[in-house]
């Protein structure tokens, strides 16, 4: 079996010639012809292109990743044209004590990468951006010249990707007197124009500047060098989480409704219903709905309006310490809860500042799974207050508390 196989998803929107190469070969090939090559192979990177990912260095002390992942977003704010609700944010490799490299992409962007890597149906190892794929070295500077389009990495953790115009000014200012390696991609004159620009730029702001052997493309000079291999990964990290400040209200409602009903909706999405059942399911739904609200919130006497009462029981909440503790638990509990359908919520209630959840399974096995994804998270911890056997099912309650 092959070592390493990486797919180029650059600037082409072509789903039938997408640009692959290993150590040996490289090609364009469709989706399903790489999902075919990708078999074959033991470890698959994504590399994509580095105009969609701003790389940036975060003020990040410590080393709990469930902090850090949560604090990069806010991290970087300032350094960001948008929003930080715009972004997906992607923790990197520690730079030094105190600094962390983080990757902002477009959420829209990553949507478009996570499609058509679905459609790939191949297990990847790492996404990360085309510039990253350059030679890194403490003492000198990579950058790579294909048209009007410049590559630059300046360190192990820096990079950027940017048109000729731009590059000329922000590469004479930042390379500080390094070596600079320069790679041209091509054989055409506006290559070749442009490293000559590019030489004279670098050369009158006092750089050195060591000429490379042209590449007939892209895909040929990443496998050609020698890189360290970056941590860096564009897939990791999440979508940001908008701080608790800004989660009052409907955002926090959405996700702890969806947390308080899952067990209830799970019984319709994961089972089957014949036509003749429908009426009786929707009934014990309807059942379980409404048994897990009037646990959940006692001052709820009488359900009428499930939505809308529930959603007053929140805000009645806000007002207090114990309130923001509890609705922001929740809203960390809920995505785990939702990802793993085995598991489910038939109560929940807070008490000294823990979130207390009544869980069935069915089996202990998959109880442990869920504390393990709740764990890793670094903010929370869990402990199992009991744990038994019932009818063929795990019985637990599980108390979940901040960190």
């Amino acid at each position: 079996m092959s070592k390493l196989l990486s797919i180029y998803l650059n600037a082409t929107d072509d789903e039938s010639a997408l640009c692959w190469f290993d150590e040996q070969e490289s090609g364009f090939a469709d989706v399903q012809s790489l999902r075919l090559r990708g078999r074959s192979y033991s470890s698959i990177d994504v590399i994509v292109p580095g105009e969609q990912v701003v790389l940036l260095d975060a003020s990040l002390p410590g080393s709990n990743q469930g902090r850090l992942r949560q604090a990069m977003p806010f991290a970087v704010e300032e350094q960001l044209a948008e929003e930080i609700d715009h972004y997906h944010f992607s923790l990197g490799e520690r730079i030094d004590s105190a600094h962390h490299q983080v990757a902002a992409t477009s959420k829209s962007q990553m949507r478009v990468w996570q499609d058509l890597i679905s459609k790939l149906d191949l297990s990847i190892r790492q996404v990360r951006p085309d510039m990253m794929c350059l030679p890194d070295s403490d003492q000198s500077i990579s950058i790579a010249i294909e048209g009007k389009r410049v590559l630059v990495r300046t360190s192990r953790t820096r990079g950027f990707v940017m048109g000729l115009d731009e590059a000329l000014i922000v590469c004479a200012m930042q390379v500080d007197h390094s070596v600079v390696h320069l790679y041209p991609v091509g054989h055409s004159d506006q290559t070749q124009s442009s490293c000559r620009l590019m030489t004279t730029a670098l050369s009158a702001a006092g750089q050195s500047v060591q000429d490379n052997a042209p590449s007939p493309g892209l895909v040929d000079l990443f496998a050609g060098v020698q890189s360290s291999p970056s941590r860096l990964n564009l897939m990791s990290g999440g979508l940001t989480q908008t701080p608790e400040r800004l989660h009052k209200g409907v955002r926090l409602w959405t996700c702890a409704a969806a947390t308080l009903l899952l067990s209830a909706l799970v019984v319709l999405s994961t089972r089957w219903i014949t036509l003749s059942d429908q009426e009786d399911a929707l009934t014990q739904t309807r059942e379980e709905q409404l048994a897990i609200i009037k646990r959940s919130f006692p001052e709820i006497t009488e359900v009428r309006f499930p939505r809308e009462q529930m959603q007053q029981a929140f805000e009645s909440r806000q007002g207090t310490d114990a309130g923001d503790t509890f609705l922001s638990m929740l809203s960390l509990v809920g995505p785990a809860l939702a990802e793993d359908r085995s598991v489910t919520l038939t109560g929940v209630s807070f008490r000294q500042q823990q979130l207390v959840l009544s869980l069935t399974a069915p089996d202990l096995a998959s109880i442990d799974k869920l504390q393990q994804s709740l764990e890793d998270m670094g903010t929370i911890g869990v402990n199992i207050d009991s744990a038994v056997t019932q009818s063929s099912q795990a019985v637990v309650e599980m108390r979940v508390r901040r960190i």
